[in-house]
């Protein structure tokens, strides 16, 4: 599947994953997006009775970065919504009309290498649109 939103480009994966180019010529920088592992998911998120499918997004330009993008596909369409940088998926699941994912994350007194905050971040899917919910603190064991 080819996604747009990520790059001014689209991206098109082969067996999950894409590189670009060189960032720079002689370079080993490059864009790369992937599929984050076993995060697929499968249900009616918009209510319509016909099922989407969820999966999680990785890109990275060659920094210390890797963003993370949770993505429905409906069809042959697509819905990106960032999640953000170097964020850790502890579990996933659509439940109570929303798409739920816990995550461990950098809060923001932390450094991005050593992340504390355990969420349940949330997100409603209307009508090819991925809507942030309020984040639910999780404890941290």
């Amino acid at each position: 599947m080819t996604f747009d939103g990520i790059y001014e480009h689209p991206v098109p994966l082969q067996n999950g994953e894409w590189e670009g180019e060189p960032l720079v010529e002689g370079s080993v920088a490059r864009q790369r997006v992937g599929l984050v592992p076993d995060t697929y998911l499968t249900g009616d998120f918009d209510g319509d009775g016909i099922d989407e499918a969820m999966v999680i997004l990785w890109e990275s330009s060659g920094g210390t970065g890797s963003y993370t993008f949770i993505t429905v596909v409906d069809g042959d369409q697509h819905t990106l919504a960032r999640i953000g940088d170097r964020v850790k998926f502890e579990g996933y699941r659509f439940e109570d009309g929303t798409l739920q994912l816990d995550v461990l994350q950098a809060g923001p007194d932390d450094a991005m290498c050593c992340p504390t905050e355990r969420l349940t971040r949330r997100w409603q899917y209307v009508e090819t649109s991925l809507t942030e919910q309020p984040a639910v603190e999780r404890d941290a064991g």
